[in-house]
């Protein structure tokens, strides 16, 4: 599956505690993560994970495409304003 930048809006943050030792976490849902971007979610159902570090790279990806597409507004807004 081919990673897209507006597939991290898709993603959904959320907090929650733990069933084994009831503790308070913030990530993400892993039944979730799994229909955008199902190659970082490994397990079977009641224990699956998440690759936190391989959704940081596509996210750092989505980064870049987002700041290149920002640069290219900017460039064009300065155009028109004449600078």
């Amino acid at each position: 599956m081919l990673f897209r930048s507006s597939d991290v809006l898709r993603l959904r943050p959320v907090s929650y505690v733990t069933k084994d030792y009831k503790i308070s976490q913030i990530g993400f849902i892993a039944q979730e993560i799994e229909q955008v971007i199902p190659e970082v979610v490994s397990g079977e159902e009641g224990s699956k994970g998440i690759s936190y570090g391989s959704i940081t790279a596509l996210l750092t990806k989505a980064i870049q495409e987002l700041k290149s597409e920002l640069d290219s507004v900017k460039a064009e807004l300065a155009t028109l304003k004449g600078n």
